[in-house]
């Protein structure tokens, strides 16, 4: 994302408290249920229940946050008010959905497509 064209806030670095050994990327996407649930069947049980694996931890590296600016507001509708954002990805000041500029849809569509989903929001630009 770093070499995206995208403009975000900032990025902070992730502590890799816990990194745990799980196979993710070979479980049936397609299945109804998965092929197994935690303990207690909660999704955080898959990590939390897990030990913390150094070697794992360093086999995959550094992780960075992206710091999401806090601009405008949504309505009961999830309708965007505010201003133009500065930004290409942004949170609403009263609300916990990520909110994404055409262009930031686009380049993740074409680079992360099969793991994310939008969904069309009106926009009232002030």
């Amino acid at each position: 994302m770093e070499h995206s064209g995208l403009s975000v806030h900032g990025f902070s670095e992730v502590v890799n408290n816990r990194i745990v050994e799980l196979d993710w990327a070979h479980w049936d996407r397609s299945a109804n249920e998965p092929a197994f649930y935690p303990e207690e069947g909660e999704p955080e049980g898959y990590i939390m229940d897990r030990a913390h694996s150094p070697s794992m931890a360093e086999q995959i590296g550094r992780f960075w946050h992206i710091d999401l600016a806090r601009i405008g507001q949504q309505d009961a509708s999830l309708k965007y008010i505010g201003p133009e954002p500065s930004v290409d990805l942004f949170m609403a000041t009263n609300k916990g959905y990520i909110l994404a500029t055409a262009k930031a849809k686009a380049w993740i569509e074409a680079n992360c497509g099969e793991w994310v989903d939008f969904k069309p929001i009106e926009a009232a630009i002030q």
